[in-house]
Parts: C-alpha cells; structure tokens; sequence
C-alpha cells in the first residue's frame, strides 16, 4: 500500500499465469518468465510398422551404473555382463581379449552363510533352462532381471554394493493365487520392483537380512526369520489384448507403452507409484504413426518417446516429446530433441539420471536443441481472476517487470465486472506498455531485470477504457488477456505483474466539486474524453511520476537500517558509528554486524562480547558449536569439594549442564581439603593472601590461568582460521594471550575425553580415503564397495581403486 492508501495484486508466479495450458503464451519455469511458446519442429523419422518393430525386437537392453560402466545380457542371455565403458563393450563384441569385461559377480545363492562360500562370489545366471529378456538398474543399486523358460519364469534380483542376489518364480502362486508372464521390469527410487506382463502387472519388493540369521534352542525362535522377503505382493489386471513395449517411472508415476494387437494401436497407461492394487489407470491414445519402441520420462506429465531411424543418407534423429494433460489429451511438444546417431531403439536406463539413449560414442544425454525458437504471435487469458474486494472499483494502473526486445511487442487487455454473471466480453485494450527509469515503483527494491531505455526493465500501464466520454475501468473483478508479438528469434517475457487499485482520484480530492466527473460510464459510447475524464488522467500521470519519490521520501529512514538500507551504502552507514568491518564481508554478514555494533562496542574487550563478535564474524559458528573461546582457567582440575558456592553449569560451554555435585550450602564457603585453597584463595580473593607461601601460589595460578584464551575451532570451522586470527587481533585486549586449536572430533571438551561419547550435533565428517597403515576404521574411513557393475575396475585417476581404498 502506498501512502495514497492504494494497493496491488502481485503475479509472479506459474500458479498466477496460468491460461489453460493451449495457448500460445505459457509460463516458462525453468527461467521464471511468461513468455511465448517455444516453436521448434521435429524431425521425427516416418520408418514403416513392421521395420520398427523388427528394430525392437531385436532390441537389447542396456543399463549404465553412477560409473559409467555397462552393463547387458551375454550373447546367450544366461548371464549379466558388464563392460567398463562403450569401447571396451565395442572390444568386447569384436572378440578382442583386451577388453574390459566379463560376468557381473554377486554372493552365490546355494549357501547358508555359516562357510568360506558364502562370502565368495559366483557370476549371476539364469536358473536352468531359462534366460534372461530384460533387466533394470535402479533404487540404490539394485538390478532387476527378468527370466523365463518353457516351464519357469521369475524374477532375479542383485544388490551391486552389497553383492546378494535374490530370485522369485513368478509362476502360480497357490497361497494368493497370483500368476504374472513378466516382460519387463523396472527398480523405483523406493527400491521396490514393478514387473510387468501384457495383461498384467505387479508389484514386489524385499531383500535379504544383512547377516546370516542363527537359530538357538535356548530361546524363541520368530515364526518368520526375515520380515521383509523378496515377494510378489500384488498384481494388477491391464486391458485386454495388449502387448507392453517399454516402461519407465518418475517419483510419482509408472508409465506403460502398450501395443494393441487388434487395432495395432499404440497405448499409454499410466498410475500412482503408491501400494494400491486398485489404483486407477490412466491412458492415452497415441498417433498411429510413427512407431513408438521406447519410452522415458523427461519431467512430470512429460515424456519423450524412442522412434526408429531410416536408413536414408539424411536420417530424422528427432524424438518426440508429449505433454499429458487431464482427460486422456495430450500435446506434442514444440522443441527439438536430437540423438546424435542411433545405436539401439531402447533407452539407456540406469543411476546416471537424465534420459539417455545409445550413440555410435556410446550413451548420450538427451538435450532439446539450444537454439531459440519462438511461435511468431500468441495472446492468453489469465485463469486468475483479480477481486478488489469492494463493487465498483476503479482500477489505476498496472506495473511490469518485462522484457521487449526490439521488434517485439506486448499488448494487455483488460475487463472488469461486479457480478460473474454479467462477465460478457467488454475487453478493453490497453495502450503500449511505457518504459519507466527506475528499478522497481517499491521504494529500495531491486527488480528482476537491469533498465534498458525502453527494452528492458520497469513498464507502466494506466487503466482506461478505448472510448467514450469517461473512460475509467470499474467493477470489482478484474481480468487480464496478454497478447505477444516476436520475430521467432525473440519474444517479450513477463517476470511480474503488479495491479494496483483503487486509484486516488487527485481531482475529486483537492479540486472544487465542479470540476469532478459528472457523467457514468456507458459501454456503448463511442464519443471523445469529456474534460473530467482527461483531466483525472492527466493527474494520474503526473501521481504516476511522483508517488515513487514520495514513497522512497516517506520511506527514506529505511537507509539507517541494516536490513534495509541499499547493499552499496552498508560501509557508508558502518562509518558513522565507527564500525571496522572488512569490505570483502558478505552482505548479510555485514547487515548482522552493523545491527549489533552499537551493542558490541559497550560489551567490547569482555567474553561476552567475544562471542557475540566471533559469531556475527563466522556467521552463527558460535551458536552452532564450531567456534568456542575458552578461558583457559576453566580448564583446570580442583580435586576439592567446595561447599557453600553455586556451581551450576548450566551456562558452561565445555560441559553444557551436565555436571553432577554433592556440593550443600554451609556458610559463605568451606573447603575440604588443604592442598587446592591456595588455589580457591587465588580464585577469589587474592588480596587475602598473607604468608609467602600463599602469595607465591596466587602468583603461581594467575601465571598459569589469568589473561589466557583459547579458541577450539571444531570441522567445518577450520577454513576460517585465518580470518579468525585476523579478527581477534582487533577483538582480544592486548594484554590477554590466545592460541587457536584445532578438532576434528565434534565433541564437549568436557565431556568426550572423559566418557568417550559424541555429544555436539552437526553434519557428519564424510569417510576419507582408506589407506593401509595410516586410516582408523571406523572412526576416520570405512570399507564399502560401490553400486557399480564391476567395484574392482573402477578407476581412480591413473589407479583402480576398489570401493573406498586403493
């Protein structure tokens, strides 16, 4: 609200632009902006039916590990093989014997865990009599294979980091009568497995126990060992008469291609990742042409689809990208995605991430092509609509953050109503948007764009109508209609919109009631402004200009603040109360240290005001428990029992409230024991020593202990060491002496060397390289493989590493 009382509504965001998602105008969330659509054509390869599904069924699957190592089924499809990269695969079908490769080992299953054998590792195949015709890397590691023969049919479950392997018949199952022919499978980020047959699909999950589980007669036994066993939980029935050809999942949904056999149609059913059995589904049509072999999910309710090659000299590498709306509809989206050559018609799966397909280089990143193309023209209707709260508002004027580039252009319409049901369609255009020099209308805010005269920056539309003798726009609704013009290569775009209402009419206010709007607003009047209606516009031009010096006028005292005050005036502003601080701070850092300087400079030289000084300088590594002074007299031992002395240590940094005392209250003090009251004597009244002995103890202790400092720099606080030591040159009083000590342990300093437990909160240290001879287990690094295919071919710069030690 400015001081004339008006206010604006602010649209800044994808829920406030949103026009129905068909139009030409869109929100672009990945720049924040309105904008119009990307036009881009895909060039989609147009190969016949049966070539493209030859193509898929031929089709291998290929999955890649976080490594970039590969994995893929043996030539006879009874073992999964890996290769450390695309090359060594290329060796590897080529015969050559340097290649990289071989079987994918894992724990063989024949064991109970209680021998030799258990912990070595046997090559993972298929049962006998069967072979394998998919397989998936997902969750945190976990590959799910599919294998089925002429009597058995199952799924094979692998843990690449843990190296188990799991395996379930997914035959009849007499107990829950379940019966699923799984052609393809897919590993959520839940670890769960979906596997999918053509008229069916299901959901399992579960894993071994970490240890081999050991029965004893001299207790009860649990009447099931392992609570979470690999099973097949549930099935789901699919449409009649469908054939699955790829499958994929975000974090939200599973997404089905199907091929009809009767109408040799495509479908896409998707639904919810969630434990439901009867969760309902969802599907699309899909054109008849061209032929889909593989699906991927590029964002929520966006996928993009595998399409053949033609072998033509010139072939279309284009995949094609939908958008799924509500309804069963969907959109082709208007941006290329170009393969760089096409190896395979099924994507790449894997924990890389991003949809990638196979390249004669080997698995690529899908990208949309970079260039910028833009649809030529487009308007949209905002869904929002605007509510003033009162009946017959006028409205004032509209501010934007935009963009125009030149030869673009941006258009606004509006229309306003007091009632839903008498909407009708009174739009009204606006004049062109007029480019202001300022930042932003709010006083001391920086807009989203820098002010290019007439391009770029902060635009201004006062609200009138096209026509007619008063010409203002009333009612209490308002919506808004937003037309685009570009050349293709460029487009206006809308960071925020602000409305602002009611307008403060400077006429009906400050001049004499003659002068005032005599006439009502007509929608069909077609004559020129009467002199009330120019003269009230002229005054909201002239208020258009000054109301932003008012504003910052009125607000001018936002320049004393630290919070507030411009980023280029916090030295000028820490100048005047004599503030030191470093010109190279952050910005942040520097507003919390002006906004306790007046403060600090009364408690300066105390340990307090250490602290506090220490904590603004670090940003919060004293409240968080990285940066602690100590008085080093805190570090001593009395072996002495004190009574009549509050030893509460609710408030000490070394033990923070945990110390324990049988201490009772028998006069002003009294101590049980002879050796340590010089000590209690130096402690609290030195003046009161007389014999020399006494002095020369009281000596003694202020040598020890008195104007010395420590400060324990705790893990993530050690970089900032010698910004520390340069700022306690300028802290610590002269006469006082300091050293810095360094911790990797997060411990109380009171508490940890005494008890050996771990009792300051903050983020774990990670594992540091192992090394023979040199690392603690356990405490400095551990021993882990990686979810990789092949854990002892990983490289590590020039060396092979395995797992987390060379």
């Amino acid at each position: 609200m400015d001081s004339y009382g008006t206010q604006f509504q602010l649209l800044s965001s994808a829920g406030d632009f949103r026009t129905g998602g068909f139009d030409n105008c869109v929100w672009d969330e990945s720049v924040a902006l309105f904008r119009l659509a990307v036009q881009q054509t895909p060039r989609v390869s147009v190969i016949n039916r049966a070539g493209a599904f030859l193509q898929w069924q031929e089709a291998q699957p290929l999955v890649e590990d976080a490594f970039g190592q590969l994995g893929f089924l043996s030539e006879d499809r009874q073992q999964l093989w890996y290769a450390l990269n695309w090359q060594h695969k290329q060796k590897f079908d080529a015969g050559d014997a340097t290649a990289t490769a071989g079987p994918v080992l894992a724990t063989s299953q024949s064991t109970t865990g209680d021998t030799a054998a258990a912990i070595s590792l046997d090559p993972v195949d298929a049962p006998t009599n069967t072979r394998f015709i998919d397989l998936h890397l997902g969750g945190d590691g976990r590959v799910a294979l599919i294998y089925r023969g002429d009597t058995n049919r199952g799924l094979l479950l692998v843990h690449l980091a843990r190296r188990w392997q799991l395996r379930l018949d997914l035959g009849l199952d007499l107990d829950q009568g379940l019966n699923l022919d799984a052609q393809r499978v897919w590993v959520d980020y839940l670890n769960r497995i979906w596997v999918i047959g053509n008229n069916s699909l299901g959901l399992c999950s579960g894993e071994p126990l970490p240890q081999a589980y050991q029965k004893r007669v001299d207790r009860f036994e649990p009447l099931q060992e392992n609570p979470h066993p690999l099973k097949l939980h549930w099935q789901q029935n699919l449409p009649d008469d469908l054939t699955i050809i790829g499958v994929c999942a975000d974090e939200q949904h599973l997404y089905l291609l199907l091929l009809n056999q009767i109408t040799e149609k495509q479908v896409l059913i998707t639904r919810s990742l969630d434990d439901d059995p009867g969760a309902p589904l969802s599907t699309w049509d899909l054109p008849d042409s061209p032929f889909f072999t593989d699906i991927a999910v590029l964002a929520p309710h966006k996928i993009v689809l595998m399409v053949p090659q033609e072998n033509t000299p010139d072939p279309a590498l284009d995949l094609p990208a939908m958008l799924l709306h509500d309804g069963g509809n969907f959109t082709l989206e208007p941006r290329r995605y170009p393969q760089h050559s096409q190896q395979s018609v099924r994507f790449v799966t894997g924990q890389r991430g991003m949809v990638r397909y196979l390249s004669e280089q080997g698995p690529k990143r899908l990208y949309p092509l970079a260039q910028a193309r833009f649809k030529a023209e487009g308007s949209a209707i905002l869904s929002q609509t605007l509510d003033s709260g009162n009946y017959d508002t006028v409205w004032h004027r509209i501010y934007m953050e935009a963009c125009i580039p030149p030869g673009c252009e941006l258009r606004v319409s509006v229309k306003a109503f007091d009632d839903f049901d008498q909407e009708g369609s009174d739009w009204q255009e606006q004049p062109g948007p007029l480019w202001l020099p300022l930042q932003s209308e709010i006083p001391f805010y920086r807009g989203r764009f820098e002010p290019d005269p007439h391009h770029e920056g902060l635009f201004e539309i006062q609200l009138q109508r096209q026509q007619g003798a008063v010409r203002q726009i009333r009612g209490r609704y308002l919506k808004l209609k937003i037309a685009m013009r570009g050349d293709g290569r460029h487009t206006p775009a809308i960071a925020s919109m602000r409305v602002y209402c009611p307008r403060f009419s400077w006429q009906a206010h400050y001049l004499p009631e003659h002068f005032h709007q005599q006439e009502s607003i007509n929608i069909t009047d077609t004559r020129a402004a009467n002199g009330a209606d120019v003269r009230e516009r002229l005054l909201a031009s002239f208020e258009g200009l000054m109301t932003p010096v008012e504003e910052t006028i009125v607000n001018a005292e936002c320049w004393l603040y630290p919070a507030t005050t411009p980023e280029r005036r916090l030295m000028r502003l820490g100048s005047t109360i004599g503030s030191t601080m470093p010109a190279s701070w952050p910005t942040a850092r520097k507003r919390r240290w002006l906004d306790v300087e007046g403060y600090l400079q009364q408690i300066k030289g105390t340990y307090a005001g250490l602290c506090l000084a220490l904590d603004v300088a670090t940003d919060g590594a004293v409240s968080r428990g990285q940066v602690i002074p100590v008085e080093n007299y805190r570090l001593r031992r009395t072996l002495a029992t004190i009574i009549g002395i509050d030893l509460d240590d609710n408030d000490h940094p070394l033990t923070l409230g945990t110390g324990q005392s049988g201490n009772s209250i028998v006069g002003e003090s009294l101590i049980l024991t002879d050796e340590t009251s010089q000590e209690f004597l130096a402690l609290f009244a030195p003046e009161l020593a007389e014999t020399s002995e006494q002095q020369e103890e009281v000596a003694s202790f202020f040598d020890r202990y008195a104007y010395r400092l420590s400060i324990v720099l705790h893990g993530d606080a050690q970089p900032q060491r010698k910004m520390i030591e340069q700022f306690l040159v300028q802290q610590i009083p002269a006469h006082m002496e300091w050293k810095i000590i360094e911790s990797d342990l997060p411990f109380v300093l009171g508490l940890s060397p005494l008890l050996g437990i771990d009792t300051y909160l903050q983020h774990a240290i990670p594992w540091r390289e192992v090394i023979l001879d040199d690392t603690w287990l356990g405490r400095e690094g551990i021993m882990r493989n990686h979810a990789a295919l092949s854990p002892a071919d990983l490289l590590y710069g020039d060396r092979r590493f395995y797992g987390d030690h060379q």
